[in-house]
């Protein structure tokens, strides 16, 4: 018994493999407020920084983005 759920057990993740890899190739996006301490612009011209971009850029980078 225990031979046979093993059995179906890697069955299902043989299945569940393609629909795990074309997540991957998927666009992400994330949306955020546009208010202190979330999101804000930065001093002079360079890019939005806050709580938010922070911690969507630790995302991307532990993605492999």
């Amino acid at each position: 018994m225990k031979q046979y759920l093993f059995g179906l057990l890697w069955l299902g993740l043989l299945l569940l493999l393609p629909i795990a890899a074309s997540a991957q190739e998927a666009t992400l996006t994330f949306v955020t407020v546009d208010r202190p301490p979330f999101s804000m612009p930065a001093e002079g011209s360079g890019p939005r920084e806050g709580f938010s971009i922070e911690l969507t850029r630790t995302i991307a980078d532990a993605l492999g983005s």
